[in-house]
């Protein structure tokens, strides 16, 4: 007998290559849909391939991060070469977010209040807002 078979359709686009062009792009800084496009597989062939794979997360996250360092590098190094206060600014809140936070970054959280009054108690306030608004 023979080795187990795919089953029939068209030959997968997950190879050791296209997952190559895949983590390069991704490396290079590209979203995950353009690295896609680059490496020549649609997004939903690699949501699929993430789901069945964790390791290709894995080889992913690496690429993301290799990025990273690489920019932060970048802008450290123009920081330091150049004495380019915003290179050396914008270097320590990439890098220690919490420490450098800006003002005015925070959460605003709006919260509405609704009020229930009787239909008295409603025209025993329009009475009073109508006598204070006469006064003044």
């Amino acid at each position: 007998m023979g080795a187990p078979s795919r089953p029939p359709g068209r030959p997968t686009k997950r190879t050791k290559a296209a997952l190559g062009r895949l983590y390069k792009a991704i490396a290079l800084g590209l979203s995950q849909a353009s690295a896609c496009v680059v490496s020549g597989i649609s997004v939903s062939a690699l949501r699929n391939w993430r789901s069945e794979d964790p390791a290709i997360s894995d080889g992913m996250e690496k690429a993301r991060e290799t990025a990273r360092q690489e920019a932060l590098a970048i802008i450290k190094s123009a920081a330091i070469a150049n004495k380019e206060w915003r290179a050396a600014s914008e270097w320590l809140k990439l890098s220690y977010g919490s420490d450098y936070r800006q003002a005015g970054g925070g959460i605003t959280i709006n919260n509405q209040l609704a009020v229930v009054v009787s239909e008295d108690k409603r025209q025993e306030l329009i009475q009073r807002r109508q006598q204070m608004l006469e006064k003044s």
